[in-house]
């Protein structure tokens, strides 16, 4: 029924078919010099992920560096991954503690703590980061964080997995790149169907190309032959999921997304 109404609603007549525009601006261009992101930077059994100890090694050893975001009770962005600081889905949320209740986190006696948003930025504003969002409502307390670093649109992009949240951002803070995520959520049959401009598809289609000029693929859901349609209709491609950037040959100019063994290089030019 949604997509029905849509349609409906962004087409002018039933014997139209609207033409298909160009994407959003895709990468900054500090994005070309990184073949890889370290997801959650470089961890080890002492070390874990979204510390600034972790970002810090895959900063120096060359990779660009993927940061996962979440938000608190008293709205502090911190990097987190899951939802819940016991990895229990209902049990002591992020969402629920104040930052200044948070824990450290605790690996084999070593104490991190986890970072604020903010903090990041400004430790790494000359490196190419990729902030994932990993729950909706979170946009507007980004936007005006960013507000407050004028050159974020020169090395950040910013990925979300809800439609609304792009909305959000192309209007709160149009200057930086965005990214739709696209999991299992999304049928790969109907992506095909997008992404080949049927013509019941092509209002679709277009409205993403107003919203953003990057996407972030599970390469857990989807085949190749999806990813090289994203880049035929000029999506720059994130791809999460591969194990380092050989795994990345089926899909020109695409840029992983990946957990980072500690002895390699992220090749930065």
């Amino acid at each position: 029924m949604y997509l029905d109404t849509f349609i409906s609603a962004n087409t002018s007549s039933r014997n139209t078919i609207p033409r298909i525009s160009a994407p959003k601006a895709g990468l900054p261009a500090l994005f070309h010099r990184v073949s890889s992101f370290a997801h959650r930077g470089i961890t080890n059994p002492h070390t874990p992920g979204n510390t600034i100890t972790a970002l810090d090694r895959a900063a120096q050893a060359g990779f660009g560096l993927a940061v996962d975001v979440r938000m608190t009770r008293d709205q502090h962005l911190v990097a987190f991954q899951a939802a819940s600081l016991t990895g229990r889905k209902s049990t002591e949320l992020i969402s629920e503690t104040r930052y200044s209740e948070l824990p450290k986190i605790v690996r084999n006696g070593t104490k991190h703590e986890i970072p604020l948003l903010s903090e990041i930025l400004e430790r790494y504003s000359g490196l190419p980061i990729y902030l994932d969002l990993k729950a909706p409502g979170l946009e507007k307390n980004l936007a005006l964080l960013l507000s407050r670093y004028p050159y974020a649109n020169e090395h950040l992009v910013v990925n979300t997995w809800w439609t609304e949240g792009l909305r959000i951002l192309s209007q709160s803070a149009p200057q930086i790149t965005t990214s739709r995520g696209f999991g299992r959520a999304v049928n790969s049959s109907w992506l095909r169907e997008v992404l080949r401009a049927e013509p019941k598809m092509i209002p679709i289609l277009n409205f993403w190309k107003q919203l953003f000029g990057c996407v972030s693929i599970d390469v857990s859901y989807y085949t190749p032959d999806t990813v090289e349609l994203f880049r035929e209709q000029g999506f720059e491609i994130f791809l999460n999921g591969p194990k380092r950037s050989d795994d990345l040959a089926f899909c020109k100019d695409a840029i992983s997304v990946c957990e980072v063994d500690p002895e390699d290089s992220g090749r930065l030019m």
